[in-house]
């Protein structure tokens, strides 16, 4: 089906059409940047002490409680940075609960930290905020692409784009922590439909040439809005407003809805071919090209997809079949030792490369004494990582680059966990290069592991590598409030600990610059083989005596 559209696609080129579809959707990231990286600015780690219930009179008004907190937080600040466990969250006496805390508001005005009180047996839920939501986006990606495919793209990109604004307006005024969570996650689902399927439709829509330049245009989008993000926080220091208004460009987004046209690929394989036709004589006419006529494209069409469509089924069979297909899917990932190799170690590097992207994205009150202009440069860091890699992936190889930018992060991490916090430059400076380096390693190993699988387990092998991404960005923020905050030091070593684990794991995977992608399963043995046999005798595996189009890079 792809070849008939795809030289349709080519012949309609690259015009107004395109280029309006194209930062239409990519506009997502502007909508999801703020929620996903809301943490470090909305609840962030806060100095604290325990205010005594004996406290006199003209000490108790400045006090923060989960009612007061929002008044108060404006007019105290606190340096209770070298308090004990005991100062913070007991009574004088060391033994009764503290009731009433006063939080630092050197840096914040109001945050739900102090709202909530997420301090003193309550602190999980400021790991939670974040790890919820990424659950939800764990959950769902997967089912994005069975919805995608069951109900079109343009529908549930409207239904997750509306659903994401309002519950982003929403959330920033509920009165309680628990109606956030439930709220976050519904988010965290409705964020794994819009990275996912906005991807996919922008890819479908794009003559095959510009595909790879438009997946990395996308990665530069993100990059400015994760800037954007650290700006915007820099100007507003109540939480609840600075959420609000960043929600606010989601609601530009929505009319744009309107004029965004359905993939022609997908009607025409759920067998609506003159609705097809009309997408891309829209396309055609706004791109000042021609496509021909009506009965010539809906016979190509229907050419083409009539192999795959046969009789219509019951949704309930249809259903189960796709569920046997989900589970041979996966069983097909470890059916051969080479292909179980693969699988386990690109698994490996996407799961751990994700807890350190996150552990470090979150950190920026931990490794700076700006945690605005720490935001803005870890969205800055990741503008080299994303376009200096295709060219060096190009003359050095995927399987290299890879380790050694996993590796250098490593260490950079390693020596960070060294340095005293006082040296706040030099800490800040290392924990940018390990964003950059793993940033980079992150990039890589998307364009590697979709070399890696044959084509016949591409898509789920990198989506299921893929969702296992989402498991260490779960991970990462129990990492620094857990482990972080016994041991300052002792998150970058467990991120720098990964990371190097994470650059064994890449050192064991074949390279696979210069080699025919791999059909099926037996292609990927027998590849694997010969490929191998090559590099312990010093010649040179065979090379492919066509042009491969480059596969586009997603990192949703």
């Amino acid at each position: 089906m792809a070849s008939g559209v795809d030289s349709l696609m080519t012949q309609i080129g690259t015009g107004k059409w395109s280029i309006f579809h194209f930062f239409a959707l990519s506009y997502s990231n502007i909508l999801i940047t703020p929620h996903t990286f809301g943490r470090p600015f909305l609840a962030p780690k806060l100095d604290f002490t325990c205010i005594s219930s004996d406290y006199n009179a003209s000490t108790t008004t400045a006090t923060t409680t989960a009612t007061t907190a929002m008044t108060a937080a404006t007019t105290i600040a606190v340096d209770a940075s070298n308090l004990t466990e005991i100062d913070r969250c007991y009574e004088s006496d060391g033994e009764t609960p503290c009731s009433d805390w006063l939080f630092d508001t050197t840096t914040y005005t109001t945050t739900m930290t102090a709202e909530f009180t997420l301090v003193c047996g309550r602190e999980h839920l400021r790991a939670a905020y974040h790890g919820v939501y990424q659950l939800g986006v764990l959950i769902g990606t997967p089912s994005s692409g069975f919805l995608a495919d069951k109900y079109g793209r343009k529908l549930m990109i409207a239904l997750s784009s509306s659903v994401y604004v309002v519950l982003g307006l929403v959330t920033a005024w509920l009165p309680g922590m628990v109606s956030i969570l439930v709220l976050r996650f519904i988010m965290g689902l409705a964020h794994g439909v819009i990275l996912l399927v906005t991807y996919i439709l922008v890819i479908e829509v794009a003559e095959p040439r510009r595909r790879t330049l438009l997946g990395l245009t996308v990665y530069l989008i993100w990059c400015g809005s994760v800037m954007a993000w650290g700006g915007l926080a820099y100007g507003l220091r109540e939480w609840r407003w600075l959420q609000t208004v960043a929600s606010l460009p989601g609601v530009l987004f929505l009319p744009s809805l309107l004029f965004i046209d359905e993939s022609p690929r997908w009607l025409a394989v759920r067998g609506r071919y003159h609705d097809a036709y009309n997408v891309l004589r829209k396309a055609a006419r706004w791109n000042g090209a021609t496509i021909p006529k009506e009965t010539d494209v809906v016979a190509l069409l229907k050419e083409e997809t009539s192999s795959g469509t046969g009789e219509r089924e019951s949704e309930g069979q249809r259903l189960r079949e796709r569920l046997a297909v989900a589970w041979q899917g996966i069983a097909v990932l470890f059916r051969t030792p080479h292909l179980r190799r693969i699988t386990i170690l690109t698994s490996l590097d996407f799961t751990l490369g994700s807890m350190v992207y996150y552990g470090l994205s979150l950190s920026g009150d931990d490794l700076s004494d700006n945690p605005f202009v720490y935001m803005a440069l870890a969205g800055l860091m990741e503008l080299p990582s994303y376009t200096l890699t295709v060219p060096v992936l190009e003359k050095l190889g995927r399987r290299s680059p890879c380790v050694v930018c996993f590796a250098f992060c490593g260490v950079t991490l390693m020596l960070l966990a060294a340095i005293p916090a006082e040296y706040t430059k030099a800490v800040m400076a290392l924990a940018l290069v390990g964003k950059m380096t793993n940033s980079a390693a992150f990039m890589i190993v998307y364009y590697y592991a979709n070399e890696l699988f044959p084509t016949v387990a591409r898509s789920r092998g990198v989506g299921m590598c893929g969702a296992l991404s989402r498991v260490g960005s779960i991970l990462a923020p129990y990492v620094l409030d857990f482990v972080g905050s016994s041991r300052p030091w002792a998150a970058s070593v467990v991120f720098g600990s990964v990371s190097i684990i994470a650059a064994i794991s890449t050192r064991l995977l074949p390279e696979t610059k210069g080699c025919a992608l791999p059909d099926t399963v037996k292609h990927s043995e027998t590849h694997h083989h010969h490929h191998h046999h090559h590099q312990k005798s010093g010649t040179r595996p065979h090379q492919p005596n066509h042009q491969e189009e480059s596969l586009p890079l997603s990192g949703s």
